[in-house]
């Protein structure tokens, strides 16, 4: 008697990411999961569509432990009018493992380590008569397992076991849910082939992401495009996972290494900020000056005095934290120069009132300097001597200088030159 293989079972292979290709790798946690999913995917004649594939199994589990054994039975209605059934176990690498035919509807699964998921994939085999097989409904296979993602095929919602599927999907895109961002997409053909000498099944993987059928690509907008062209039968998983933000640290508090500072115009000081926490997310601080005309500050805290009067310097933090420090900054204008009513003098030290003394006047630029005043003082007090308002008196025959020096530490001075007779 003929007998018409009709099977057509599709389950996941995970793909790499390469540069180049628009494959996904598997989720970093699923390497260390401690727990492995069992799937029973099958199809069936309209007969039993819509019966859960998990009701086939002698234990039915939906998760075993990973590295130990898993065994299990599949058992099927003997009333169901099927010659035979075929059924393959796929492992989520991809690794066939071939079950043991008990006896007829009972296969047996042994599997002696679980490395990862299982999928037990049940397919019927119509055969009648020689003249004419019957393969109905049970030719097609179409399954989404869709992981917190939206599919804009209208049949995403369809009961991913039942049915007849157009064969051509054109083209399908996978969103991720809000919240989310998808980080495997697997679609996997599993062909078995019937050897009619050895009376027995191989099998052979085709990879369906990026092949001549299956391009999938890329938006660049978190979503990815699927161009199908679905001429067998596919089991199409897409997995999108929550997208974890990073912890943000905002500053708490902003530090200067002073409070306030005195500069003379022109000088310039680096000032030195600390933030609260040392972990904060964006350190980053905007410096402004609240007059520019007075002081300026860099990016990098180097404040320069400008003119004379009182700015403050801000250092705020970008983080959105609101967080600041601030600095007084006082400029000052420094004496640039000194100048003497008299560069020279001649006195008598025996002569009159007048011919024995002379007063000096000092005159400080600029005009607008802090601190005008001058110290006197002179070179020689046994020749002459002078006191604090410039007045100069002869005490010896001889020379020397009488000099007027800035008191605000300019250190800018002018001298006359005394010659007592």
């Amino acid at each position: 008697m003929k007998r018409v293989v009709s099977i057509l079972l599709s389950v996941m292979m995970i793909m790499s990411v390469v540069v180049g290709t628009s494959a996904f790798a598997e989720s970093a946690n699923n390497a260390n999961k401690k727990m492995c999913k069992v799937h029973c995917v099958y199809a069936f004649s309209p007969a039993l569509d819509g019966e859960d594939g998990y009701k086939f199994l002698t234990n039915p589990v939906k998760e075993t432990e990973k590295g130990k054994p898993y065994t299990t039975n599949i058992k099927f209605n003997t009333d169901v009018n099927l010659a035979e059934f075929n059924v393959a176990v796929i492992m989520g690498d991809g690794t066939i493992i071939k079950p043991v035919l008990v006896d007829k509807g009972n296969f047996s699964i042994s599997i002696p380590k679980v490395e990862d998921d299982i999928y037990i994939c049940i397919n019927g085999i119509y055969d009648t008569n020689d003249d004419f097989p019957i393969v109905g409904g049970c030719t097609k296979l179409f399954v989404w397992n869709l992981n917190n993602v939206t599919s804009s095929y209208e049949y995403q919602n369809a009961n991913p076991n039942s049915g007849d599927y157009h064969y051509n999907l054109g083209t399908v895109t996978y969103a991720p849910k809000e919240g989310y961002k998808i980080t495997s997409i697997k679609i996997l053909e599993v062909v078995p082939c019937y050897d009619i000498l050895k009376n027995e099944y191989t099998y052979e993987i085709k990879d369906c992401v990026n092949s001549d059928r299956n391009i999938v690509k890329d938006n660049g907008d978190g979503t990815y495009t699927a161009s199908d062209y679905m001429g067998e039968s596919y089991y199409i998983e897409v997995i999108a996972e929550p997208i974890v933000k990073p912890t943000v640290n905002k500053i708490t508090k902003v530090t200067l290494n002073q409070k306030s500072v005195t500069l003379n115009k022109g000088k310039s000081t680096t000032v030195k900020a600390t933030v609260t926490p040392t972990n904060a997310t964006n350190k980053k601080l905007k410096w402004t000056t609240s007059n520019s005309k007075v002081a300026t500050v860099s990016q990098s805290g180097k404040v320069i005095a400008k003119g004379r009067g009182v700015a403050t310097i801000k250092a705020m933090a970008t983080d959105g934290s609101n967080k600041y420090a601030t600095l007084k900054v006082t400029v000052k204008q420094p004496v640039t120069s000194v100048k003497l009513n008299k560069k020279t003098a001649t006195l008598k030290v025996k002569g009159n009132a007048k011919q024995k003394t002379v007063t000096l006047k000092a005159t400080v630029y600029p005009n607008n300097a802090n601190n005008k005043t001058v110290k006197w003082s002179t070179s020689k007090s046994k020749i002459a001597t002078v006191n604090s308002k410039g007045k100069v008196i002869a005490k010896k025959k001889g020379t020397c200088y009488i000099i007027a020096t800035a008191k605000d530490g300019s250190k800018k001075s002018a001298k006359c030159k005394i010659t007592v007779k």
